[in-house]
């Protein structure tokens, strides 16, 4: 996900294929991000843990007012195309510390 975005800032091309192949790799990218953090969420909760689950699902809609937030403070000194960069590599490195520090639930 956060190499195909990157790659949106990088791309100068018009063509519709590739764009079309980058915006479905973003979207790929998405989904099994969120197939993987569904799964081994509900894999370290029990049915006791209502509180924990219902700050799990609240929390997700946090980030639809972060990004918009910091773009629009971000959107004061750098050009729109380059947000994509911005943007992937935060996905990118705060993905990775996160990453390291899950431990295998089979």
């Amino acid at each position: 996900m956060s190499f195909a975005t990157i790659s949106i800032s990088l791309i100068t091309t018009s063509s519709i294929l590739v764009w079309t192949l980058v915006l479905i790799m973003t979207r790929i990218g998405a989904a099994i991000v969120e197939i993987a953090t569904e799964s081994y969420f509900f894999k370290q909760v029990s049915k006791r843990d209502t509180h924990v689950i219902g700050l799990f699902r609240m929390s997700h809609g946090i980030a639809f007012v972060v990004m918009p937030l910091l773009g629009l403070g971000l959107m004061t000194w750098v050009d729109v195309r380059w947000f994509f960069l911005f943007f992937g590599i935060i996905i990118l490195f705060l993905g990775l510390r996160y990453a390291f520090d899950l431990k295998d639930t089979r």
